[in-house]
C-alpha cells in the first residue's frame, strides 16, 4: 500500500495526491499539521517535510522524502498515464517546466501562508492589505498565463498531459481554496479550471479542509 504524508496547504502535497489519482493508484493519506510536525511525520522524516511517499511493496518498504523523486518513482512503477510523455527532449522540457513552476510559485505561496494561513490559525492579527493586493494580483496573473498556455492544446506543454499540468493544477487549487481568484474576470481560465475539477483524480484534494479555514462555497462545486 502506498501512503502519502501531506499538508493540505502544501501545493506539492496536492500535486502528489492528484498524480496518484491520475495513475489510479490505491493509496492512504496521512495529514500533517499545517505548521510544525506531529510524531507520525517526524518518525518518517526528522525534518518534518511533506509530501512524503512510502510504499511497502519492496520488503522493508520505500520512503521517498521529496516530491520530484516521488513522481519519478510513480512513473517507473505505474507507467500509465505518463507524467513525462514523448521523447527525451519533451521529457526534459516537462522537468524544466516543473522546476520553474515550483520556483516561480514560491513567493506567492510564502505570502499566502504568512498573510492568510498563519495569521488565521495563530490569531496573529489581520492580513497586510498591501500584501493581499499583491497576492490577488499575482493570482490573477497566474491564471492569465495558465489560460494562455492551455488555449490551443488544452495542456501546459505540447498538447499532452504531463506532470506540468498536475503541478499547475495543484497550485491553482490552493489559490482557489483561499478564494484569491476572480473567476468572472477570466472566462477561459474558469472553463479550464472547471474542466479540471471534474477529473476524478482532482476530487481527492477537494474533500480535505483545515479546521478554522474553510474554502468558499464554489470550491467543491464541479460546475461553478
Amino acid at each position: 500500500m502506498i501512503k502519502i504524508y501531506f499538508r493540505n496547504f502544501d501545493p506539492l502535497s496536492r500535486a502528489l495526491i492528484i498524480g496518484l489519482g491520475e495513475k489510479r493508484a490505491a493509496f492512504h493519506k496521512i495529514e500533517a499539521p499545517v505548521f510544525g510536525a506531529d510524531v507520525d511525520l517526524l518518525n518518517i522524516d526528522p525534518e518534518g517535510r511533506t509530501p512524503i511517499l512510502t510504499d511497502d511493496m519492496w520488503g522493508n518498504g520505500a520512503i521517498i522524502r521529496e516530491a520530484m523523486p516521488a513522481f519519478e518513482y510513480l512513473e517507473d512503477t505505474i507507467p500509465s498515464p505518463h507524467f513525462f510523455p514523448g521523447g527525451p527532449m519533451e521529457r526534459a522540457n516537462v522537468r524544466v517546466f516543473c522546476s520553474e513552476a515550483i520556483r516561480d510559485f514560491a513567493p506567492l505561496y510564502q505570502t499566502l501562508m504568512e498573510e492568510k494561513a498563519h495569521k488565521i490559525l495563530n490569531r496573529a492579527g489581520s492580513p497586510d492589505m498591501q500584501k493581499m493586493r499583491h497576492l490577488r494580483d499575482g493570482a490573477r496573473e497566474f491564471l492569465e498565463v495558465t489560460a494562455a498556455r492551455t488555449a490551443k492544446g488544452g495542456f501546459m506543454i505540447g498538447g499532452k498531459f504531463s506532470l506540468a499540468d498536475i503541478i499547475i493544477w495543484a497550485q491553482l487549487s490552493l489559490l482557489d481554496y483561499f478564494d484569491l481568484v476572480s473567476w468572472d474576470l477570466n472566462y477561459e481560465g474558469k472553463q479550464f479550471y472547471s474542466g479540471l475539477k471534474q477529473r476524478p483524480a482532482f476530487r481527492a484534494v477537494l474533500v480535505d479542509t483545515v479546521a478554522g479555514i474553510n474554502p468558499p462555497p464554489h470550491y467543491r462545486n464541479l460546475d461553478f
